[in-house]
């Protein structure tokens, strides 16, 4: 018995027949690689990552490219600004202005200040809850912490009073309390964030500085300048469990997997430290002059060492210990471990309107190679056929491309992070290329 003859009206498509389903397959395919090729249109544009570091003596922000170690963006913020913070998508750097009570908060997207907020008395370090919502200032002048909104760059409620002059912060990876090192008083006064209320108070003697916390939130490490040491504390007692003498230890910061803390010493340089057995591993390492802020990037691969007499910003190799590149010309650099995102955004990747012309000049030409290398008719003919398709179901093959291209982006935002301008655009350019590859399938049938 023949099989059915079913004519198809123009711009319409129907799969009968034995190789229906074949074809399905393939446009299912098809429309897989549409779905990775929007992801990868959206996301390579943030590719490249950046740092953040205050210059304190410029009242500015330098913006470093990390892929080659260089200040790229040069951002105008108030007098002195102090130990800045990343927001956990990496849209917003917070810049605590130690001479001026401010903190100015930058646009990562734009490289530009979108608000300055008042807050206490010599603002110095900030740290952001990991939930984005809040960022925590210690005021080093009026002995507060200040918590701000983020949704809408406002204080929110009144100063959190804590120890004599605080310093650095630190807020455990649950988002449940915050420690802040009490400079003048040598204590450490922990916070619960949620209550905002002080639940304790520990003694750790000779001018707390630096601090950071494991990731499960069990140990915390609080440098001391005055008592040359590095306390460590359990979290669950609050009770200091053991000490490392390290002469004038002033910053600390933890490799993402917990198994060393790097130290810098104001006078000799930059410590690693084996956290399993809390001695020296490695160091000294020679760095710049009075090295005093430490940053660990996210891959755990090298350290960023702001050096405040040199005016130079070193880089550690984690594998070798030793300097692998000098950042120059900024004055007095100052940051604390939150400076480097998870995914920072290049603007100046965007291409030009010329650039995007040979895109879609580019792309055109490959869906016009695709259809003539497929050189078949879209037309099945014959008493036995399974199917008459009229021609200009392109239509059709570009409209698959397109909406298989837009569910790729939604997928993408929804699962990676917010979008930006041009990651549209690029969605656009996969979903004419996977219109080519659609209909080059549908032409050899």
């Amino acid at each position: 018995m023949k099989r059915p003859v079913v004519e198809v009206a123009e711009g319409a498509v129907w799969c009968l027949g034995r190789r229906s389903a074949a074809r399905v397959v393939k446009t299912g395919l098809g429309m897989l690689v549409g779905f990775v090729l929007s992801v990868i249109s959206a996301g390579t544009v943030h590719a490249i990552s950046y740092a953040y570091v205050s210059a304190y003596d410029d009242d500015a922000v330098k913006k470093i490219q990390l892929s080659n170690n260089t200040v790229v963006a040069t951002i105008t913020v108030g007098n002195g600004p102090a130990g800045g913070c990343l927001s956990p998508d990496g849209l917003f750097f917070y810049v605590p202005n130690y001479l001026t009570t401010t903190v100015s908060v930058i646009s990562t997207v734009t490289d530009a200040v979108v608000a300055t907020i008042t807050v206490g008395t010599a603002p110095h370090s900030c740290a952001v809850t990991p939930d984005g919502s809040r960022v925590w200032v210690t005021n080093a002048g009026d002995d507060t912490i200040d918590t701000i909104a983020t949704a809408t760059n406002t204080v929110a409620g009144a100063a959190v009073t804590v120890g004599d002059e605080p310093r650095r912060l630190v807020i455990n990876p649950a988002g449940t309390f915050a420690y802040i090192s009490n400079a003048s008083d040598g204590t450490v006064s922990v916070v619960n964030v949620t209550t905002r209320a002080v639940t304790a108070t520990i003694t750790v003697g000779g001018d707390p500085w630096g601090c950071d916390v494991t990731a499960d939130g069990k140990t915390l490490y609080i440098a001391t300048r005055g008592g040359d040491s590095i306390r460590k504390i359990d979290t669950a007692t609050n009770t200091i469990t053991a000490t490392l003498t390290l002469e004038e230890a002033n910053a600390l910061h933890l490799t993402p997997d917990n198994t060393h803390l790097y130290a810098s010493n104001l006078g000799n340089g930059l410590y690693r430290i084996a956290t399993s057995s809390f001695s020296v591993a490695a160091g000294p390492i020679t760095v710049g002059a009075q090295p005093y802020s430490i940053a660990v990037t996210p891959d755990g691969t090298k350290v960023y060492v702001g050096n405040s007499s040199s005016d130079t910003v070193s880089v550690v190799s984690t594998t070798t210990n030793t300097v692998i590149a000098t950042i120059a010309d900024i004055d007095f650099p100052f940051f604390s471990a939150r400076i480097f995102g998870t995914r920072l955004y290049d603007v100046a990747l965007i291409p030009t309107l010329p650039e995007w012309g040979m895109i879609l000049l580019t792309l055109s030409l490959l869906a016009i190679a695709t259809w003539q290398l497929a050189g078949v008719p879209a037309v099945t003919t014959g008493a036995s056929g399974t199917v008459l398709v009229a021609r200009g179901t392109w239509i059709t093959s570009a409209l698959l491309g397109q909406g298989a291209a837009t569910v790729g982006l939604g997928l993408y935002a929804v699962l990676i992070g917010p979008l930006v301008a041009h990651d549209g655009v690029g969605a656009f350019l996969a979903g004419l290329l996977l219109a080519a590859i659609i209909e080059g399938y549908r032409r050899a049938r």
